[in-house]
C-alpha cells in the first residue's frame, strides 16, 4: 500500500537546521516541509493545512486535542541567546515592552519572567517588530529568531529570557514541540521514522557541524547549537512545561494580562 504524503510546518530559523537534516530524506520522498515564523506553524497546525508541526508551546491550547510527537524540541537550559528583551536601561527600569508578533510562547515568557517572577509592572504592546520605533526611555523590546544576532550589538542591555527563566525555576525551557491534532495523522511509522533521523543527527551534531557548518551573515554558529539550544525534551523539560502553563494561567487572572492573536 502506498504510503501517504505528509505536510509538515517548522520553523525556518537557525536553530531548526538539525531538524532540515534530519527530515531531508523525507522530504525527498515526496513529504511537505514548510518554513514559517513560529505563530504561523501553529496557525497552519489549527487550520489543518499541515498533519504535524513545530508549534510555541504558548499556543497548545488553542487545540482542542493535540498529541505530542517526537524525544526533541526547541528548548533551552539556560541561556538562548536569541529570546531576548532588548533595551538601553536597565530591566527595573522599563516600563513599556514592545513585543514581537512571531511568537506567543516569548510573548507569555516575558509576561511571565517580568510581570510575574520580578513583579514590573509594565506595559506591553504586541508589534512587528521591523517596524519597532526608535526606544525610549524605559522602553523595551522583545526580540526572537535569527534577527537577534542583528540588532544585540545596538542596544545597551540584552536581557536573555532563557536564562531570566533559569534563574528563577532552576529548570530548562521549551519554546516549541512537536504537534498534531488528530491521532493516527501522520501514521505511527512516520513518527518513528523522523524520531530516529533526529536521533541520529543529534547523536552525531558534532559530524554535521563540521560537514555542513551554519553561519548567519557569514559568521559561524557553532557554539549556538552546542550551547544555547537544548533538543531533548527530557524529563525536566516535561516538567518546565507543564510549570510554565500553569503560570500562564496564573496571568490570566490579573488585569495586565493580554491575549495575543498570535
Amino acid at each position: 500500500m502506498k504510503e501517504e504524503k505528509y505536510r509538515i510546518s517548522m520553523v525556518g530559523y537557525l536553530n531548526t537546521q538539525p531538524f532540515k537534516w534530519a527530515l531531508e530524506d523525507l522530504i525527498q520522498e515526496g513529504h511537505e516541509l514548510i518554513l514559517e515564523n513560529p505563530a504561523n506553524c501553529a496557525r497552519s497546525l489549527l487550520k489543518d493545512r499541515v498533519d504535524l508541526a513545530l508549534i510555541p508551546v504558548g499556543s497548545l491550547k488553542d487545540l482542542d486535542e493535540y498529541h505530542l510527537h517526537t524525544d526533541y524540541c526547541i528548548g533551552c537550559d539556560g541561556e538562548v541567546r536569541t529570546v531576548v528583551l532588548l533595551s538601553n536601561d536597565p530591566i527595573d527600569q522599563v516600563h513599556t515592552i514592545f513585543l514581537d508578533d512571531h511568537s506567543r510562547t516569548s510573548q507569555l515568557l516575558a509576561r511571565v519572567v517580568i510581570s510575574g517572577f520580578k513583579g514590573i509592572s509594565c506595559e506591553y504592546s504586541e508589534i512587528n517588530i521591523s517596524e519597532m520605533p526608535d526606544l525610549k526611555t524605559g522602553e523595551a523590546a522583545l526580540m526572537i529568531g535569527d534577527k537577534v544576532f542583528d540588532y544585540e550589538d545596538n542596544f545597551s542591555y540584552s536581557y536573555d529570557l532563557g536564562m531570566a527563566w533559569k534563574d528563577f525555576t532552576g529548570l530548562p525551557f521549551v519554546f516549541a514541540v512537536w504537534v498534531s491534532k488528530k491521532a493516527g495523522i501522520p501514521s505511527s511509522r512516520f513518527v518513528e521514522q523522523i524520531n530516529d533521523k533526529m536521533e541520529k543527527v543529534f547523536n552525531n551534531l558534532d559530524y554535521y557541524l563540521q560537514e555542513r557548518p551554519a553561519f548567519y551573515n557569514g559568521v559561524l554558529q557553532d557554539r549556538y547549537f552546542r550551547k544555547n539550544i537544548s533538543y531533548g525534551f527530557d524529563k525536566s523539560k516535561k516538567m518546565a512545561l507543564q510549570l510554565f502553563l500553569r503560570k500562564v494561567e496564573e496571568l490570566k487572572s490579573k488585569k495586565d494580562y493580554l491575549f495575543s492573536s498570535r
